[in-house]
C-alpha cells in the first residue's frame, strides 16, 4: 500500500505543478495588489487541497477505500 500511496501522491503533486504553475502564469503579468500575499496563501491551500484529492482519487482507482480511524 506504501507504494501505491507514494505512486499516487507523485502523480499528484506533478498535477498540480501544472496547474499552479498555469495559475502563477497568468498572476504574474498582472500588477501587485496589496493582497497578493493573501492570494498566494489561498492558491497554495487550494493546491493542496486538490493534491489530496487526487491522491485519494488514484488511491480509489487502484482499489483502496476510506475507511474512518477509529
Amino acid at each position: 500500500m506504501l507504494q501505491e500511496l507514494s505512486q499516487c501522491r507523485h502523480w499528484a503533486e506533478k498535477e498540480i505543478e501544472k496547474e499552479y504553475g498555469l495559475e502563477q502564469a497568468t498572476t504574474r503579468h498582472q500588477p501587485s495588489s496589496s493582497d497578493a500575499d493573501y492570494r498566494a496563501q489561498m492558491s497554495r491551500f487550494s493546491a493542496l487541497k486538490r493534491r489530496d484529492r487526487l491522491t485519494e482519487s488514484c488511491m480509489q482507482q487502484s482499489g483502496y477505500q476510506k475507511v474512518k480511524a477509529q
